[in-house]
């Protein structure tokens, strides 16, 4: 977790190890030489009291969202509506970036495409331009990284961001 000058909690969760094979640091070698880039972005609300682990809350997660349940769970949050979708290709090693519906910005940079893993810098930006997130990810294509913050009036923002290879 990091607190960032705004004291916006932010909070990466993902499946996917975080560790860079060798194979995979250099860019290009016969891969894509773009990715798709689409984002969820989700509302979430109704904040959850802190239970412990043991303990099995019932979400309520939009069907547009029902992929991400077992990673929505895991929020302390009740439930999570869809607020849109944007979706771009960016070559590799170009910057990209993604108004999305709520107002906030996600740029992001293919740092590298091989046949297991994608990397992808990325910096998130709020609706008054104060940064949110600034990090690299690793996808597994096939599987989506979620990022969110807590905002205004009890509720958070979660990104679900999902990359493939243009081949």
């Amino acid at each position: 977790m990091k607190k960032t000058s705004s004291s916006l909690l932010v909070i990466c969760l993902s499946l996917a190890p975080f560790l860079v094979c060798a194979e995979d640091s250099v860019p290009g070698g016969g891969a894509a030489q773009s990715v798709t880039v689409e984002v969820r972005t989700v509302e979430a609300s109704d904040p959850l009291p802190q239970l412990p682990q043991s303990e099995a809350v019932l979400i309520n997660v939009a069907a547009q969202l029902d992929d991400l349940r077992p990673q929505l769970q895991k929020l302390h949050y009740r439930s999570f509506k869809l607020l849109g979708v944007q979706s771009q290709v960016v070559q590799l090693l170009q910057k990209g970036t993604l108004v999305l519906v709520n107002g906030h910005s996600l740029t992001v940079r293919p740092l590298y495409v091989s046949s297991k893993r994608i990397g992808l810098w990325l910096k998130w930006r709020d609706n008054t331009g104060v940064e949110v997130l600034d990090t690299r990810m690793h996808f597994d294509p096939g599987e989506s990284m979620l990022a969110g913050t807590e905002s205004e009036g009890r509720k958070g923002v979660v990104l679900a961001i999902d990359v493939k290879p243009v081949r």
